[in-house]
């Protein structure tokens, strides 16, 4: 009877592997969620406002004001810098 020898396992060199820690992996993925979830709350949060009537001057002065005041507020609020 002959012996079989046990095959020897092929192991790829260290550069060619591309396994990273599973604890890695799992922090890539919840980073990449969190950044898509960050850009998907924004896009609406905008698409939210937009849909708003009215603007930003006529919230802070109320239905009382007249239109000189809402167009002195509207300058105003436009030439604050950023």
């Amino acid at each position: 009877m002959t012996e079989l020898a046990a095959p020897t396992p092929t192991v790829a060199p260290p550069s060619a592997r591309r396994s990273h820690h599973p604890l890695v992996r799992y922090a890539f993925r919840r980073v990449l969620a969190g950044i898509v979830t960050l850009f998907v709350v924004s896009i609406l949060v905008f698409i939210g406002t937009e849909m708003l009537p009215g603007d930003a001057a006529s919230a802070v002065l109320g239905r009382s004001a007249d239109p000189t005041q809402l167009a002195e507020m509207r300058e105003h609020l436009c030439a604050m810098p950023p």
